[in-house]
């Protein structure tokens, strides 16, 4: 470490006053995305009402994850050509003034449209206070940061709901949607100034172009014949049924390109593998449930008990704070033990793979046979052990 308290053994050194106002700005942003979506929802249900769109709930409610879920995918490929740091901040605008014209917006196409686009400027950053933070802080301090995205993710999830709720029971609903400004708008602030513009190695691999074309039309296709079907139009019509019938195609046709891709972009390989199956569908459960708690039974609360938006605003509450004290918890927690059971130079997944693998390759013979040499050794098998260990749970 430099006198100034800048860390060397970082990818990118930082002062140590910089790197506090760094990481605050990228804690913020991280914020930014769960208050964004979080307070959006509180505000939807009322907006929706006011413009005479509340038949339509179900597919606007959904473009908050759709557009996201569609970018996510492509954001590696662009952060390489244009940098983290510019797909980032492009995010944020993008994100903030599509919920400012969602203020002005009365038609239900436009707004669904613009909704739809503020969703893909969030996930061009949701993700990069992952990234960012790796950059500037050591392999061991990397879980406990990590735990502090969640716990600020929870916080931004907590708070800025209820702020959301009191505007629109004062009678400011379309301003519900822009609540969250501040913390983009300092965390991009301190981004935008203090982050080196990073851009990916080039890469030789092809761009799996077709599997995004079959990802985009078999998700719209499902998505249009469950939200509008029985409104727009039956379930068995003509225009349901074929509605369907491309939606399953396009799966299965995104299943054979994946499967043959050098480069998928969904990993269908990888459910092959137990825990990573597990893991998936665990999540997915997770993200049904944040859906539905936070989206229909906001609804419910708001239309059904003819509660107020702020008292909406609580049923995700419980979620929230456990994810906020887990979060810094189980960060802490995972870095002691990574740093008890890894040596320092093993400490980053591709760390443990790499030294894993030299151990199970490199036989002890390679080692000449002296007190120090031998207590090396020793030390050597005992991370032998540990990395297989290590390698066997990754590779399952």
């Amino acid at each position: 470490m430099a006198e100034n308290g800048t860390r060397l053994n970082v990818a990118i050194p930082m002062p140590s006053g910089k790197r506090t106002i760094f990481i605050i700005g990228v804690l913020l942003m991280s914020a930014s995305f769960t208050a964004a979506g979080y307070s959006g929802g509180v505000v939807l249900p009322t907006r929706l009402a006011e413009i005479g769109s509340m038949d339509y709930y179900a597919i606007i409610s959904s473009m908050s994850t759709l557009g996201m879920m569609l970018v996510l995918p492509l954001v590696g490929k662009i952060a390489d050509i244009f940098g983290c740091k510019a797909v980032a901040i492009f995010g944020i605008v993008l994100q903030l003034c599509a919920r400012i014209a969602m203020i002005f917006i009365a038609d239900t196409i436009v707004f669904m449209v613009v909704y739809a686009a503020s969703s893909i400027g969030g996930g061009m950053f949701v993700t990069a206070p992952y990234v960012m933070i790796a950059t500037v802080v050591n392999a061991e301090e990397r879980p406990r940061f990590y735990g502090l995205i969640a716990t600020f993710n929870a916080l931004g999830a907590l708070v800025f709901p209820l702020v959301a709720g009191a505007v629109v029971d004062a009678g400011f609903t379309t301003l519900g949607f822009v609540v969250y400004a501040p913390l983009c708008i300092l965390g991009g602030a301190a981004i935008l100034s203090l982050y080196p513009n990073l851009k990916g190695r080039p890469n030789s691999a092809k761009f799996d172009l077709l599997g995004i074309i079959l990802l985009v039309i078999s998700i719209c296709c499902i998505v249009v014949w469950l939200s509008l079907g029985g409104k727009a139009f039956a379930f068995t019509s003509s225009i349901g049924l074929a509605l369907l019938i491309v939606g399953i195609v396009a799966v299965a046709l995104l299943i054979r390109v994946e499967l043959k891709s050098e480069n998928p972009s969904i990993p269908i390989r990888m459910f092959a593998k137990k825990r990573f199956t597990s893991a998936f569908l665990c999540q997915t459960l997770l993200a049904c449930y944040s859906t539905c708690s936070a989206g229909w039974v906001i609804v419910y609360v708001q239309q059904m008990m003819q509660g107020s938006s702020t008292m909406s605003s609580t049923v995700t509450m419980p979620q929230t704070i456990v994810i906020a004290i887990l979060g810094v918890v189980l960060g802490g927690y995972l870095g002691k033990i990574l740093c008890k059971a890894v040596p320092p130079n093993g400490r980053t997944l591709h760390g443990l793979c790499d030294r894993s693998r030299s151990d199970l390759l490199l036989p002890d013979t390679n080692f000449s046979y002296d007190p120090d040499m031998g207590r090396n050794r020793s030390r050597r098998r005992g991370f032998r052990h540990r990395s297989d260990r290590i390698h066997s749970f990754l590779s399952e």
